[in-house]
């Protein structure tokens, strides 16, 4: 949950820890992360919230996926492996197995 930065003084700007790694940083570097993602009909970001670091932040996405694709059947793997082909061909894809 994120929490009220405290002020460390007047000329020193907030600090923040990261909810995962506990390291501090600078306010302005914790990225919230919303626990029920935008991207799955949560358009408004309701919900509870963590305050996370990049790098935690950034690895908390990575692994997303991966959560996923172990719940999926093997005919939504099937169709999903489609999709992604078929929207990575747009970024000018490239058949390495044709070399």
């Amino acid at each position: 949950m994120i929490t009220i930065p405290n002020k460390r003084t007047e000329t020193e700007e907030y600090k923040m820890d990261c909810s995962h790694c506990k390291k501090t940083f600078a306010e302005r570097l914790i990225q919230e992360h919303h626990c029920h993602p935008r991207f799955m009909n949560n358009k408004k970001g309701v919900g509870l919230k963590v305050g996370l670091c990049e790098k935690c932040h950034n690895i908390l996405h990575f692994t997303i996926p991966k959560i996923l694709w172990n719940i999926m059947s093997e005919d939504q793997k099937e169709k999903a492996i489609k999709q992604v082909e078929s929207y990575s061909e747009k970024y000018g894809g490239i058949d390495y197995d044709d070399s």
